[in-house]
């Protein structure tokens, strides 16, 4: 037994061991290591954070495995570290539990403890309440937020609508010389001002300017108090306060009263629309395209993706045109929640003569298969690839992944053509992709002519390549032609791994050829890969049923 055990050695063996989840093989492995001796918190701590910040299964069976031993416990510093893996994994039920625990234990919930739990609560959807909870316990303890945090609670409970409380930490924060960030500020503002009195509104900006918000933008003020009005169906207010802004250096722009123009020709009164119209073009400024780019780019670094894209919206319905890289950063943002509405942006950019990048494009492809949309995945494919908008091999391999993911392996091959045809030549990991796909959906004959087809362009297979048919074939009863594909995989000199030689024991099982699957899974043993002990498992239970 070792007198002592990094947290690098543990955190590397409990990743090799397992498949991402805990297991019996990864008890087996801290058995070995001798890990229950040698326990204690901060060797916890370290395991978890940094090395499986990552892996939140393994972090917290790792967690849950410690408390099991005999005279171990837990301390903050433990639980802490298991808070933040869950937290980057979006665990909130189970950070929940573990916090409940803490408070059962009466361990100490530290700064860093409460931190992360409030900035738990901001990430999910209208939990900010929960998060202004916190922050009080927290608060009453002696603990404080660092300023982002605070303008990110504050952000969060004025987006939810809880105004009367935003409106009490705005001014707390002010009191504390917590400095207001715009994105803060802004949001807070454009809440306050749809219920709230529009005077107090005005003292509010008046005391914000320069020294509790440094990035206070007149124009942007202006343009969200009159949407923040309009939105709480006070337009004429709005309509008066566009004078009081200009007054103030809050000089109103062609957005903010394009947005009187539009909520008063909604209520169908066109003449007054008429007199704004005319005010607007003697009075108004031009938009400041950088400050507004500015914004939109602060608010989503925040993840204040709706109000990012209500920002874009009401500079588009100004008619103003939104930059390249401001619509790159919109859709992408907007995918992951909104497939529909990025798909809407996406084409109104290509109207206006911008090309999305391949981020935008992947991040949008990726957000129509999370939310089921598939057949605007092909709608999306043919209009971009028709066009020659897509101009690289890495993004096209992508699309093409994603619709072999969901399902459309005939649009994929069809796909594949187009992707032949725009001079784009498929590589290793198209063909994989696409071979894949054909042999999950029993189209062994396709299969077979994209690997025909390999060689005639000069494409050599990778070791999945051949993993892929030496799998389908051994599966469907050509153990022969498995065998065939494992000596010309050797005669390639491509080296098989351990699924190569796991699908092949597996079909030669199957098959009762026992002499040849013997050899194998020895020639398996001689290769230097048993150390892949979940593909070992597997083999040795092959191995078994041929005993």
């Amino acid at each position: 037994m070792k007198p002592n055990i990094s947290a690098d050695t543990v955190c590397k063996a409990l990743i090799k061991s397992s498949n991402g989840s805990w297991d019996s093989l990864v008890e087996q492995t801290l058995h070995r290591l001798g890990c229950r001796s040698l326990l204690h918190p901060s060797l916890v701590a370290q395991v978890i954070n940094p090395g499986l910040q990552n892996h939140h299964e393994l972090a917290l069976g790792f967690f849950n495995w410690a408390a099991q031993q005999s005279g171990y416990s837990h301390n903050s510093a433990s639980y802490e570290a298991l808070i933040q893996s869950l937290r980057n994994a979006k665990q909130f039920r189970t950070i929940e539990k573990v916090v409940k625990q803490m408070k059962l234990q009466k361990l100490e919930l530290t700064t860093s403890i409460y931190t992360s739990i409030v900035k738990a609560q901001i990430q999910q959807a209208k939990k900010s309440l929960d998060a202004y909870r916190a922050y009080r316990e927290m608060k009453s303890l002696g603990h404080r937020l660092d300023a982002g945090l605070y303008n990110s609670l504050l952000s969060s409970i004025a987006s939810d609508g809880h105004i009367d409380l935003a409106q009490e930490l705005y001014f707390e924060m002010r009191s504390e010389g917590v400095m207001v960030s715009a994105v803060g500020f802004g949001i807070f503002i454009g809440g306050f001002c749809r219920s709230g009195d529009i005077k107090r509104t005005l003292e509010i900006i008046d005391s914000a300017k320069g020294i509790h918000v440094p990035c206070f933008r007149g124009s942007i003020v202006a343009t969200l108090v009159i949407h923040g009005l309009c939105q709480g169906s006070r337009i004429d207010e709005a309509w008066w306060v566009l004078e009081e802004l200009r007054a103030r250096n809050c000089k109103p722009d062609f957005v903010a009263y394009q947005i009187v123009v539009e909520a008063l020709r909604d209520l169908h009164r066109f003449d007054e629309a008429q007199r704004v119209l005319k005010q607007k073009r003697k009075l108004s400024v031009a938009p400041h395209a950088h400050e507004y780019k500015e914004f939109i780019f602060e608010l989503v670094a925040e993840k204040r993706i709706k109000e990012a894209h209500d920002i874009a919206r009401l500079i588009r319905r100004a008619n103003f045109p939104l930059e390249e890289d401001v619509f790159n950063v919109l859709i992408g943002s907007l995918s992951s929640i909104d497939a529909d509405t990025a798909l809407e942006l996406l084409q109104a950019m290509v109207a206006t003569g911008h090309i999305p990048n391949s981020l935008t494009l992947c991040n949008l492809v990726q957000g129509l298969c999370n939310s089921r949309k598939v057949d605007k995945i092909w709608e999306l494919f043919q209009e971009f690839a028709g066009k020659g908008l897509i101009k690289d091999t890495a993004t096209y391999n992508f699309m093409l992944f994603s619709l072999c993911k969901s399902g459309k392996v005939r649009e994929a091959y069809k796909f594949f053509e187009i992707m032949r045809n725009n001079e784009l030549y498929p590589n290793v990991e198209s063909y994989n992709t696409l071979m894949d796909a054909c042999c999950k959906a029993d189209l062994l004959r396709p299969a077979r002519r994209l690997w025909d087809e390999m060689f005639r362009e000069g494409c050599h297979p990778n070791a999945q390549t051949y993993n892929i048919l030496i799998m389908k074939f051994s599966k469907v009863g050509e153990v022969e032609e498995a065998e065939r594909l494992f000596q010309q995989m050797l005669q390639d000199g491509v080296a098989p791994d351990a699924l190569t030689y796991r699908y092949l024991i597996d079909g030669l099982t199957r098959d009762n050829k026992v002499d040849e699957a013997h050899q194998i899974y020895k020639d398996y043993l001689k290769s230097g890969l048993a150390r892949d002990v979940p593909a070992l498992n597997k083999i040795c239970q092959c191995s078994l049923q041929l005993k």
